[in-house]
């Protein structure tokens, strides 16, 4: 029996970190598509246009994901981590688009 409860202990604990593991995906995808940004503009791939709207667009999703953090005692929501994950994707085939037109 004590094996089971073990176990049982081990999932609750796992689970319980699951959320706060996919915030910081949030956080990693933001650093990645500012390399990214940053990659296209030092190899003359983006216009300055196209760099300061895809720098807006992630500075947006950051700001939005600290107030959603706020509002839950530092953790986000399944859907509010789905509605800033579509917006990251949004954002990074704009910056795919962009570097691969010029």
């Amino acid at each position: 029996m004590k094996p089971i409860r073990s176990l049982a202990l081990a999932a609750v604990l796992l689970i319980s970190c699951l959320p706060a593991a996919n915030a910081d995906d949030i956080d990693r995808r933001l650093e990645r598509q500012s390399g990214r940004i940053q990659n296209g503009k030092k190899h003359h791939k983006l216009s300055p246009e196209q760099q300061a709207r895809r720098d807006e667009v992630d500075y947006r999703v950051a700001s939005e994901a600290m107030t959603m953090r706020g509002k839950n005692n530092g953790r986000l929501t399944r859907r509010e981590r789905r509605q800033l994950n579509r917006e990251l994707n949004r954002n990074s085939r704009q910056i795919r688009r962009g570097k691969n037109s010029g």
